[in-house]
């Protein structure tokens, strides 16, 4: 496996795409930060600047869904697989070797947005507001979103056989999972209280009562499960510093992981590649 591992980084270095993402993603925040800035100055709001320091986890399931099918794909290809398993690699370590390469290439645009954000946004908005334990707690949770991302991408894209089909169907899925999770994020974030107004006699009556459209028990904690569970909900709360358990995210991460592992490596081993 070394050999392949050493390969696959002398290439990843070499990959135009891997640093058009890397700079991609770190341009984008850039924008987002001066957008924000200048917001800042027109309506005198406060920034917060931790929500800019983990703003690449809800982007980076995107980043992943391209980068992973077109540079594990190129294997299918270039027909390089083939010679792999020809000179004696076994199935095992090209499966891992792929997932292990892809997953440094994920932590490595990560860890380099986090350090330009940082960088700007502790300079231009202040100090993180999080206490240390949280930032160090969203830190991993981010670091096991990124590993769950990979097993699945790289998954889907040793099972394709095609590039092109792999980089469609992990795009369709990973934009499929954010709407799904902006959706149940939308219900849980209905107050249980709401304001309201009518007009009694001429005169403005403002009361305060119970929303209809807040969920609670049961389908609340349903709700929160599979925003909990889902990569692209665990993106968005560890970018709005708005997790209610941290800690689990991490969890379904990592289940996540070996359940995408453990189906991906079970097909590839009996995969004919032609």
């Amino acid at each position: 496996m070394n050999r392949l591992l050493n390969a696959g980084f002398k290439r990843l270095i070499k990959n135009k795409l891997f640093w058009t993402c890397l700079i991609t993603l770190v341009v984008i925040s850039i924008a987002g930060c001066i957008s924000q800035y200048m917001n800042m100055l027109k309506y005198k709001i406060e920034i917060k600047t931790d929500t800019f320091l983990f703003s690449s986890a809800s982007m980076i399931g995107i980043t992943l869904s391209i980068l992973i099918p077109l540079f594990v794909g190129t294997d299918f290809s270039d027909g390089t697989i083939r010679n792999k398993i020809i000179v004696g690699n076994p199935r095992k370590s090209i499966y891992f070797s792929n997932l292990i390469i892809t997953v440094i290439s994920g932590l490595v645009i990560t860890a380099v947005h986090m350090i330009f954000m940082a960088t700007i946004t502790v300079t231009v908005f202040g100090p993180f507001k999080l206490p240390a334990y949280a930032i160090i707690w969203h830190i991993i949770a981010t670091i096991f979103l990124i590993v769950s991302y990979s097993s699945i991408f790289n998954m889907v894209t040793l099972l394709s056989s095609n590039k092109t089909i792999s980089v469609v169907i992990s795009l369709l899925l990973v934009f499929g999972l954010m709407m799904i999770s902006a959706s149940v994020l939308d219900k849980l974030s209905h107050g249980e209280f709401m304001n309201t107004m009518s007009v009694v006699d001429g005169k403005n009556i403002f009361e305060t009562i119970r929303n209809p459209s807040y969920l609670e028990g049961n389908a609340r904690k349903i709700h929160q499960f599979i925003v909990d569970f889902i990569p692209a909900g665990q993106g968005f709360q560890i970018t709005g510093n708005i997790a209610p358990n941290i800690k689990i995210l991490a969890v379904y991460s990592l289940i996540i992981t070996l359940i995408s592992n453990c189906i991906g490596y079970f097909m590839f081993n009996r995969k004919d590649l032609k």
